[in-house]
Parts: structure tokens; C-alpha cells; sequence
């Protein structure tokens, strides 16, 4: 059986191994006539099945999974994402601690408004939004000539849109975005007023039911085009209300004389 013989001698060849021979170099074994100089072999199936089965042992380990190796790669990537879970987990642990610490500063810094219990507040006329009217535009506060600031009109309704004087905190923002640049460059100016001063600005006389404020020039607009941005902070619920309303304001001929 030359191919089996070949097989064999081939499989070792590939492991660099040398041919594992169950006789001696005086055991000569004939494999076409299966006759043998030695007497205690008599037949070559024996001879094969020994170096066929020895081959395979050896072709086994060489070519087989080297367990060893997997089983320390499996470990090192066990460890790794051990480390990076860790990693990941004290980070989150660290951003939480950042957080609750920012917060407890801002809490400080702003204490928290006392008010009634929700069941309570169910049963008055609360403020939901709020609503910068479009009679908003440049005003002669001084009954001189030309222009002196903005007249905001606004309105605080609830969320069935009735008009109630709320007051609380107040901020009133004017932008020109003709201008070039951010935020911080197109804001031509900033008023803010109390509970108090909103509680003077009511006016609700011939059903007019708004409050109107006077927002004194701090740079004259450049252009007509003015947003006007508002945001309310509820004395009674402590609620933070937004508006903002775009106007083409009305300037008379003095406006150029007296911006200057």
C-alpha cells in the first residue's frame, strides 16, 4: 500500500518530524509483498496501522488548536474589558458627583421659591405663557422730539388663554439681526424689572388687561427689523415662561437726529 505509506511519511514531512519506525534498520519491510526480514512481524497491515496511527498522534498536535494560546487571549480580552468597564464606570461616578455639586450651587445661589401644593394651585388662575403684544414699537417717553426707547406691551394668560396680572421676574431683550456676528453683538439691550415694578406697569383700564413697560434706548437700533425677546419667572409657581415677537418698528423723521 504505497499510498498509505506516502500519506503517513507526507503528514510528518509537514511537522518537520521524523518518521516514526516501529522496526529497526535491520527490520526491512517489503510493502508489495508485505514479507519481512523480521520474523515477528509477519504481516505489513500491523506495521501500517502502527505508523498510520503514530502519523495521525503527531499530525494531531501539529495541526490541532493550540488551546493554550486561545485560552490566554480569551483571559487578556477578559481583562481589558474588565478595565474599561471599570474605566467607564468611575467616569460616570465622577460626572454624577460634578453634577449634583453644580446643582447644589446653583440651588444655593437661587433658592427655590416657596409655593402652594399642586392641589391648591389647581384652584386659582395660574400663569401658563406669556405674549408680547404687537403694539410693541420705538416710544417718546420724555414727549420731546424724536424717540427715546421701546414701549413692550405683554400679557400673562393661563393655560385657557385668560388674561391675569401675574407678576414675578421679568427680563425684556431687543436684538438686531442685521447685524453681524452672535448673539452678544446683535442684543442692543436688556431690561429687567421686579414683581413690584410689573405690579406698576399693570394697566387694565377700558379693558385694556396688559402690562406695558418702558425700555429706555441703550444703543439706538441701527435698522427697523427688532426682535424683542421676553422671559418670565412666576412669583406664585415659579414657572419660566418665553416669548419673542419680531416688529418693524416705527421711526419718524427725528429718529436719525436724535440717535446721533
Amino acid at each position: 500500500m504505497p499510498g498509505a505509506e506516502a500519506m503517513a511519511k507526507g503528514c510528518l514531512a509537514s511537522c518537520n518530524l521524523a518518521p516514526l519506525s516501529p522496526w529497526s534498520s535491520k527490520a526491512k519491510v517489503d510493502f508489495d509483498t508485505g514479507r519481512s526480514d523480521n520474523a515477528g512481524m509477519n504481516t505489513k497491515s500491523a506495521i501500517l496501522i502502527a505508523v498510520v496511527a503514530g502519523s495521525l498522534a503527531v499530525l494531531g498536535g501539529c495541526l490541532g488548536p493550540n488551546y493554550e494560546h486561545v485560552a490566554n487571549d480569551l483571559r487578556d480580552r477578559n481583562l481589558k474589558q474588565e478595565q474599561e468597564i471599570a474605566r467607564l464606570k468611575e467616569q460616570l461616578a465622577n460626572d454624577a458627583a460634578t453634577r449634583a455639586e453644580l446643582e447644589s450651587r446653583l440651588e444655593q445661589n437661587s433658592p427655590r421659591i416657596q409655593t402652594l401644593k399642586p392641589e391648591r394651585l389647581a384652584e386659582l388662575f395660574t400663569a401658563a405663557r406669556i405674549q408680547i403684544r404687537p403694539q410693541t414699537d420705538a416710544w417718546d417717553f420724555q414727549g420731546g422730539p424724536g424717540l427715546d426707547g421701546y414701549r413692550v406691551f405683554l400679557r400673562v394668560l393661563t393655560a385657557k388663554d385668560q388674561v391675569i396680572p401675574a407678576t414675578g421676574t421679568l427680563t425684556i431683550e431687543a436684538f438686531d439681526l442685521a447685524l453681524e456676528g452672535h448673539d452678544e453683538t446683535q442684543r442692543i439691550g436688556t431690561w429687567s424689572f421686579t414683581p413690584a415694578e410689573m405690579k406698576k406697569s399693570w394697566y387694565s383700564e377700558l379693558g385694556m388687561n396688559y402690562f406695558a413697560f418702558n425700555c429706555p434706548w441703550v444703543t439706538p437700533p441701527a435698522h427697523a427689523d427688532i426682535t424683542f425677546k421676553a422671559k418670565f419667572v412666576d412669583a406664585l409657581t415659579g414657572s419660566v415662561m418665553v416669548d419673542q415677537m419680531h416688529k418693524t418698528l416705527k421711526l419718524d423723521g427725528d429718529f436719525a437726529a436724535k440717535a446721533k
